[in-house]
């Protein structure tokens, strides 16, 4: 049994090499190696000249969050965000804030989102603006959340720049003021009555 096992065996390897299964491919006369970059410019298009007008490296770290890989786009994001990449920073914002990846830390995303914004990052300056208007995780800061809600839309945040969402912060915001007015005169108003005023 073992003999006819062996001699099958040689008998089919014999066949592969007659047949040539086992040569190279001939090279053809006019055949060329293949040059990655044309190839990659005849599927993709022209991605060098592109990429130089608009001067970005691919952001891999914001492909993993759009795939929903976040932990993954924290540990790219990171090291860039150290660096001073503002897109990166605004990255490490929002996963600490919305806790994708990582435990939720919505002070943390408040030290990420002014870091970003003094980078010039528009999204993150938006961001930060409605902390700051709210008060939330940060000191209140009216006056510089103006600002920055200001420059956001100025810079073209397609958050801050879009007039719904200005709309809904600011009708938030006279709600707000109303209701401290209310409790401010109401406050006088008890104070006067029983003459602490």
């Amino acid at each position: 049994m073992k003999v006819l096992k062996f001699t099958l065996v040689i008998a089919i390897s014999m066949l592969f090499s007659a047949t040539g299964f086992t040569q190279e491919k001939p090279q053809l006369e006019n055949e060329k190696p293949i040059n990655h970059d044309t190839l990659q410019q005849r599927l993709f298009g022209d991605t060098k000249s592109q990429a130089s007008k608009t001067d970005k490296k691919p952001d891999f770290a914001y492909g993993a969050f759009q795939r929903g890989e976040y932990l993954t786009a924290f540990q790219i994001a990171l090291p860039l965000a150290e660096k001073g990449d503002a897109a990166a920073q605004t990255l490490i914002a929002e996963l600490y804030e919305k806790g994708l990846g990582i435990a939720q830390d919505t002070k943390q995303a408040a030290v990420w989102y002014e870091i970003a914004a003094k980078s010039g990052n528009r999204e993150a300056k938006f961001a930060l603006s409605l902390k700051l208007l709210k008060g939330k995780d940060v000191p209140k800061d009216e006056k510089r959340g103006a600002e920055l809600l200001k420059q956001a839309a100025d810079a073209g945040s397609s958050r801050s720049s879009s007039s719904s969402s200005i709309k809904n912060e600011a009708r938030e915001r006279k709600t707000e003021i109303k209701r401290e007015r209310g409790l401010f005169l109401t406050e006088r108003y008890l104070s006067k009555l029983h003459g602490t005023l």
